[in-house]
């Protein structure tokens, strides 16, 4: 039978505490990762964003001046390379053109342009899915832009 000594309740204790940490650095961890991931993600969502916006923005100024066969010109000169360098599947996008053939819409015609992608096809990391956080399986990007039609001179 071992002695009770004091040495002996100070090495247990000293086990303890060590176990102890271990277990709260392991619960700590994995909430600063899914903080990390987290910021990751959302940085993420707001450069599609922005993107999207930003690609719509230049589609509907190219429309707007009167660029013949636009839809076919605009997307693959505009929206389809700002989507391509910013990593976004475009076989995911889709783009919808208010009115659909805009070179018979007549001068002050409000053109136009919807960009969306849905959230699980911009996503870096699994991690909202992980964690079951939210469910963001049902969210949309979109990047929506309307000038009025010019009078080309």
């Amino acid at each position: 039978m071992t002695e009770i000594t004091l040495q002996n309740i100070i090495i247990r204790h000293e086990k303890s505490i060590k176990g102890q940490a271990l277990v709260e650095f392991a619960v700590v961890l994995m909430l600063f990762i899914s903080f990390i991931f987290g910021m990751i993600e959302f940085g993420r969502v707001m450069m599609v964003q922005h993107v999207l916006d930003n690609a719509a923005r230049a589609a509907v100024r190219d429309a707007s001046l009167g660029v013949p066969k636009v839809t076919a010109t605009v997307n693959s000169t505009y929206i389809t390379p700002q989507l391509i360098s910013a990593n976004i599947p475009t076989n995911q996008t889709t783009i919808t053109w208010t009115p659909t053939d805009i070179s018979t819409a007549t001068e002050d015609t409000a053109v136009t342009v919807l960009i969306s992608v849905p959230f699980s096809k911009v996503t870096l990391s699994g991690i909202v899915k992980l964690f079951g956080i939210y469910d963001l399986s049902g969210v949309t990007l979109r990047g929506r832009c309307t000038m009025r039609k010019e009078k080309i001179t």
